[in-house]
């Protein structure tokens, strides 16, 4: 996305004018996020479209006069203010709170997350506790064991100790944890800034996205940590300190388990076999400690089993996969996940793999992310979930690679909101087909006419 010439434009002209226009971005996206944060349910469509709506009708303006006056503190300000109101609200548009209370509590009892299901703990004694029944009654997912990589586990468990008397104050907890995330990120993006130059204005395009700003400190989702640590990995490789950027990103991993497809890689990119052992003894020994003690023999194949179930059983807003599964049942009569899943994912993979070679032919660390957000498109195509927080991490790329696609997709994917609105539950499949078609034909123009994804 390159930037646009806009000394012409009728901002640039009055001062009290362009003041005007810059207040306005700043009550869009102030209203929408609040509203989002405030008086939002998962199963109102209207209200949740018109959060989106005018926050980021706010975020085009603010990002479009950032471009133009080279102003963006005051933006900055902002973008962690809203993070920080965000922390007294409650999520609504999303309920896997619920299963971090209860993996949370469970640890505090002596019971670990990954020992039983939801369900075969219902005769416990621990469910006669009023608290744990009300946070059953909500778990999205109590048939199946959780997912939730270690760092994760940790900040649950130290959020839920006996002394905090509710979920709010739980979850507010667990939201600060974040919000030093994402101050951690801030940071971050304001010293890679100036290590490699860019605008000023780029790192508005994460910071200051309603997205990133409601689905971390809004719907409490991790991905802000897992941002976070991945970025201080990128900055200690810039400065050399390659056992430490090993460490660092093993740490994001311990949050999600998403930068794995990231480290083919990262592998690739030291040409020098030092510095890449370097990396890797870091990584290997920080996600040993990390993980050996939380899954150990009890916990892999319960861990594993959850984790598979998301090429097998589980599917939302996967676009290419539903072409592929509608001509399916025309063929066979059923779904043929269990065949098609799988083979998306080997797919992936493999497209991952080749990208990740071509890592060897770059001269600079500047040039990585593009090849780290090419590999996310893919994953994110060949995909059978894709929920809208989904897509923080190609949005944190996009600020070391300008482009039009993610920022406009992060828009589009919050129609898929409107799910939950139906009574039974189905997906909107209309909603599905424009989504992936407006992505199609983004990607297409990009590959026309930006520089960065020519250079892959």
């Amino acid at each position: 996305m390159s930037t646009p010439d806009y000394t012409g434009s009728s901002f640039s002209g009055n001062e009290a004018v362009r003041r005007a226009w810059e207040v306005l971005s700043m009550v869009l996206l102030t209203a929408g996020v609040l509203l989002l944060g405030f008086y939002s349910r998962q199963d109102d469509f209207t209200v949740i479209f018109t959060g989106y709506a005018l926050s980021f009708a706010g975020y085009a303006l603010a990002l479009h006069l950032s471009i133009l006056q080279h102003s963006w503190k005051h933006y900055l300000l902002l973008a962690l203010v809203l993070r920080g109101v965000l922390i007294f609200s409650f999520p609504t548009l999303s309920d896997d709170v619920f299963r971090f209370i209860w993996d949370g509590r469970l640890m505090h009892e002596g019971i670990h997350p990954l020992r039983y299901l939801p369900d075969q703990l219902v005769q416990h004694p621990l469910m006669h506790l009023r608290q744990m029944q009300e946070i059953y009654a909500h778990l999205n997912s109590p048939h199946y064991y959780t997912v939730y990589p270690p760092v994760a586990q940790l900040v649950f468990y130290l959020s839920t100790f006996d002394f905090l008397a509710n979920t709010l104050w739980m979850t507010m907890v667990m939201k600060i944890f974040l919000f030093v995330g994402e101050l951690m990120t801030a940071y971050g993006l304001y010293r890679v800034a100036r290590m490699f130059r860019l605008p000023d204005w780029t790192v508005l395009l994460y910071l200051l996205n309603p997205l990133a700003i409601v689905e971390v400190m809004g719907n409490l989702h991790f991905e802000g940590w897992m941002v976070a640590f991945l970025l201080w990995s990128g900055i200690a490789i810039a400065q050399k300190r390659f056992a430490w950027a090993g460490v660092l990103f093993a740490c994001s991993v311990g949050v999600k388990l998403l930068p794995l497809m990231f480290l083919p890689a990262l592998f690739f990119y030291f040409r020098k076999g030092r510095d890449r052992g370097r990396f890797l003894l870091g990584f290997a020994i920080c996600l040993t400690l990390l993980f050996i003690p939380y899954i150990g023999l009890l916990g892999w194949d319960h861990f594993t089993q959850s984790l598979g179930l998301y090429y097998r059983k589980f599917e939302f807003n996967a676009g290419f996969y539903y072409l592929l599964r509608a001509i399916g049942y025309e063929m066979v009569g059923y779904n043929l996940i269990k065949y098609i899943g799988p083979a998306m994912g080997i797919l992936a993979l493999l497209l991952i793999l080749i990208v990740s070679y071509q890592v060897k032919r770059i001269d600079s660390l500047r040039r990585l992310p593009a090849y780290l957000l090419v590999i996310y498109l893919i994953f994110a195509l060949c995909s059978l979930i894709l929920h809208p927080w989904y897509l923080i991490l190609p949005l944190f790329l996009t600020v070391f690679v300008p482009n039009s696609i993610v920022p406009v997709w992060t828009f589009l994917i919050t129609l898929t909101y409107i799910n939950y609105s139906f009574y039974p539950y189905h997906e909107a499949m209309w909603v599905v087909i424009l989504e992936y078609l407006v992505v199609a034909a983004l990607i297409a123009w990009e590959w026309k006419t930006a520089r960065w994804i020519k250079r892959i």
